[in-house]
């Protein structure tokens, strides 16, 4: 009965070491960024077509906000940037800077307001 428990227990010890070799999970490093450009006058509004760019040492990013005024990206690991967003449809052009750290695994979101 005791050489029954002790091979059961082996057993159990074996197996559980193989399922957690087996069932390591890969860790989400992917950094995903939402801008909202709004205006500074009318917090509520939203800025279509804005251009987006985001900036640090090598890394340069533009593109332009969606209708909703929002802006998506994506980096493979965490970085600060600096952001610029403008709307050019007027003149002058309208204006705002800000800064965002990336963090693995979540969506950050920030909003920049132009004036």
């Amino acid at each position: 009965m005791k050489k029954i428990l002790t091979n059961l227990f082996f057993l159990f010890v074996v197996i559980t070491m193989i399922s957690i070799s087996f069932s390591s999970c890969k860790e989400d490093t992917e950094c995903k960024l939402e801008i909202i450009t709004k205006l500074y006058d009318d917090t509520m509004m939203v800025v279509p077509n804005a251009v987006v760019t985001l900036d640090q040492g090598d890394i340069l990013v533009e593109g332009s906000s969606d209708l909703l005024g929002r802006f998506y990206y994506s980096f493979p690991l965490e970085a600060i940037l600096n952001v610029t967003s403008k709307d050019t449809t007027v003149l002058p052009p309208l204006k705002g800077e800000g800064t965002i750290r990336l963090v693995p695994g979540e969506t950050v979101k920030k909003t920049i307001f132009i004036k």
